[in-house]
C-alpha cells in the first residue's frame, strides 16, 4: 500500500524532466474531486480497508504529485463547507455560511464554473448530497446564507451550466410559502431535461440542451443518495451519477473529440457520516468516490495530455486518528461484519417502534437487528461491559414511544445505535476526536495536464487558481 505524502522540493525533481511538455498543454479536461470531509484519515484508513477486502487501491493514492492544504476560513479556523466550498471555487476565503461572496457578503466572487464557461467549456456540478447543498452551491451561487436552498436554487438557474447532478433540491419550494413554483418546475421551463434516476438517463440526456438529473420522485431522502454500505438494487449511486456527467459533457465536438468541460463532483456523504462517527460507513463512502474518481482516470487515460484530475476536500471531520499505539493493533473484522450505517440501523429501530404503538419493543427484537447489522454474537462476541453499554442505551431509545435521539450535524439516531458504532470503532484500533470539522490539514492528489502548477500549494485558496491556469481560464491570476 503507497501513501506518500511529497514535498514541493521532491515535486520539483520529480518533475522536472516533464514540465516543458506539460506547461506547453492546457488542459481541456478538468475534474475536480471534492470528498467533503475528507481528511488523510479518512484516506488512509479506506485505503487500508480496501486492500484488507482485496479491491486494491484507492486508485488517486497513486497520483504522482501530492501535497496537502490549510483549510481555514476567513471568520474561523475551522471552516464550514459554505466558506471551504468558496474557496475551492473561486481562491477567495470568505466567512463561515457564506457562498460566493466575500468575507463582508459584498463582492460576488467569480467561480471556475463560470470561468470555464466564459473559456467556451461545458460545465457540470454533481453531488451525492443535494444539488443546493453548500459545496455545489459553491459553483454557481453567491448567497450571503448557505441555508438560503431556494434561493440557491435560483442561482443554479442563473448560472446555466450544462448539467447538474445529485441527489434532488433540499426545499425545492420556499420554506413557508407550499404556493411558491416548484423548483423542478422551474428548471423545466427554463429548458433543462428533468431526469429522475439514472437507468433513464442515457436516452434521456441524448436529446437535450441541458440536464437536470437527479433521484426518483420517490426516492426515501431528496437530500442525500443512499449512503454506499445501506445501498439496494435500483438505488443511485454517485458513480451512476458521475459516469453519465462524463458522457454528457464530453460529447464529440465537430473535431470528434470530446467538447471541453470542468466537472466538479463532490463526495457529500463522507462529511455526514463522519459527524456520526460511523467507521464502518465513511470508509465505504470514501471508497465509493474512488470509484467515481476512477472512471475520470479512465477518461484520463484516452486523452492524457488534454486531462487534469484534482482531487482534495474541503476540511476534514471528525479527527479520526488511524491507530492507536503499537499495543493495540489494527483489525477490520468488526468493520467487515457491519452490513448498514448508523443511519440505516436507525430507520430499522424506528421501523420497529412504529409496528408496537403504544408498547415497549422487546431487547431480544432489537437484538435481532444489531445481530443483522453489526454481527454482534454470533461474529462478533460482546464483553460484559459492551453488553451493558448496549442495553443502558436500548433503556434510553425505547423507555418510550419517542425515546431520546443522539444528534449530529445531519442525523438523528437512536442511542444503541450510535453505541453500537462506538464498540466497532474501539475494535478496530482507530479512534475519532469529535463529532465536528477540524482544522487539520487536507490531502490533495493530481494527475494530467498542468500537475506541476500545484507544487507549491500552501492553501485551498491555491487549487482554484492552479486550475484556471492550467486550463487557460480567464481571468487566472
Amino acid at each position: 500500500m503507497k501513501y506518500r505524502l511529497i514535498g514541493t522540493a521532491a515535486l520539483v525533481l520529480l518533475l522536472a524532466g516533464s514540465a516543458v511538455r506539460l506547461f506547453a498543454q492546457e488542459a481541456r479536461y478538468v475534474f475536480l474531486f471534492i470528498g467533503d470531509g475528507m481528511g488523510f484519515g479518512q484516506v488512509q484508513a479506506a485505503g487500508f480497508w480496501a486492500a484488507s477486502q482485496g479491491a486494491g487501491e484507492l486508485c488517486f493514492t497513486d497520483f504522482p504529485v501530492q501535497g496537502f492544504v490549510t483549510t481555514h476560513s476567513a471568520s474561523n479556523d475551522v471552516t464550514d463547507s459554505a466558506a471551504a466550498g468558496t474557496a475551492l471555487a473561486t481562491g477567495r476565503k470568505t466567512a463561515n455560511g457564506v457562498l460566493g461572496l466575500d468575507a463582508a457578503s459584498a463582492e460576488p466572487l467569480t467561480t471556475l464554473g463560470e470561468r470555464a464557461r466564459r473559456a467556451g467549456c461545458r460545465v457540470g456540478v454533481a453531488s451525492s448530497v443535494a444539488v443546493n447543498h453548500a459545496t455545489p452551491a459553491a459553483f454557481y451561487a453567491h448567497r450571503s446564507a448557505r441555508e438560503s436552498y431556494y434561493d440557491i436554487g435560483f442561482d443554479a438557474l442563473r448560472a446555466g451550466f450544462d448539467i447538474y447532478a445529485g441527489a434532488g433540491f433540499k426545499e425545492e419550494r420556499r420554506k413557508g410559502d407550499p404556493g411558491s413554483p416548484n423548483l423542478y418546475d422551474l428548471f423545466a421551463g427554463a429548458g433543462y431535461r428533468v431526469v429522475r434516476g439514472a437507468d433513464d438517463f442515457p436516452s434521456a440526456a441524448d436529446a437535450a440542451e441541458k440536464v437536470l438529473l437527479v433521484q426518483p420522485a420517490d426516492a426515501a431522502n431528496p437530500s442525500s443518495l443512499p449512503p454506499a454500505i445501506d445501498r439496494r438494487a435500483g438505488d443511485m449511486t454517485l458513480e451512476q451519477i458521475t459516469r453519465g456527467c462524463i458522457k454528457f459533457l464530453g460529447s464529440s465536438a465537430a473535431d470528434g473529440r470530446p467538447q471541453p468541460f470542468f466537472l466538479m463532483v463532490e463526495g457529500g456523504i463522507v462529511d455526514w457520516l463522519c459527524h456520526a462517527n460511523d467507521t464502518a460507513a465513511v470508509l465505504a463512502e470514501t471508497c465509493d468516490l474512488g470509484r467515481s474518481v476512477a472512471l475520470a482516470l479512465e477518461f484520463y487515460r484516452r486523452y492524457p495530455a488534454e486531462t487534469l484530475i484534482v482531487v482534495t476536500a474541503d476540511h476534514e471531520t471528525g479527527g479520526l486518528a488511524v491507530g492507536r499505539g503499537e499495543m493495540a493493533p489494527m483489525s477490520f473484522d468488526a468493520l467487515a461484519r457491519q452490513t448498514a450505517s448508523v443511519i440505516g440501523v436507525t430507520m430499522r429501530l424506528r421501523a420497529l417502534r412504529d409496528a408496537r404503538p403504544g408498547e415497549t419493543v422487546p431487547w431480544d427484537d432489537v437484538c435481532g437487528v444489531l445481530r443483522e447489522s453489526y454481527g454482534f454474537w454470533d461474529y462478533t462476541e460482546l464483553t460484559p461491559e459492551e453488553e451493558t453499554l448496549l442495553k443502558e442505551s436500548y433503556e434510553k431509545s425505547f423507555r418510550s414511544q419517542e425515546g431520546p435521539l443522539v444528534r449530529s450535524l445531519y442525523y438523528a439516531v437512536e442511542p444503541v445505535a450510535d453505541c453500537a458504532v462506538g464498540i466497532v470503532v474501539r475494535r478496530t484500533g482507530m479512534a475519532w476526536g469529535s463529532g465536528a470539522h477540524t482544522a487539520a490539514v487536507v490531502p490533495v492528489y493530481v494527475l494530467g495536464a498542468g500537475a506541476e502548477r500545484f507544487a507549491a500549494l500552501r492553501d485551498n485558496t491555491d487549487i482554484p487558481r492552479a486550475i484556471a491556469r492550467a486550463a487557460g481560464y480567464p481571468g487566472a491570476d
